[in-house]
């Protein structure tokens, strides 16, 4: 019930840049990296790896206000996301860095 209230708070506002489930159609968790694993190996606890991810997730969108994170911690956090979203990285599918391209290069 109290998911359904944060959903509907996130709808209202129009400066609430939140990234949720539901709001990220880039990340499809059922059919992406983590289907395939999730169903097959229990993770920490009884927890699928699906199961343990949507958790953190909701806890960090939760608590993030009062989680205080170095650049270098938040840099490891999008590694991790990216890992889990789109499987083990493949050089040969994606172009080199550009020079300009700051983040892109600690990626």
């Amino acid at each position: 019930m109290a998911d359904d209230q944060q959903s509907r708070e996130a709808e209202s506002s129009p400066h609430n840049l939140t990234i949720t489930d539901d709001q990220n159609a880039s990340i499809n968790i059922s059919n992406g990296a983590l289907g395939n694993e999730a169903d097959s190996q229990p993770y920490k606890y009884g927890f699928s790896l699906q199961q343990y991810y949507k958790y953190c997730l909701k806890y960090y969108h939760r608590e993030k206000k009062i989680i205080k994170m170095t650049y270098d911690e938040k840099l490891q956090l999008t590694a991790f996301w990216k890992q889990a979203s789109c499987g083990k990285y493949d050089s040969t599918k994606f172009p080199e860095v550009g020079y300009f391209d700051v983040i892109g290069n600690d990626r």
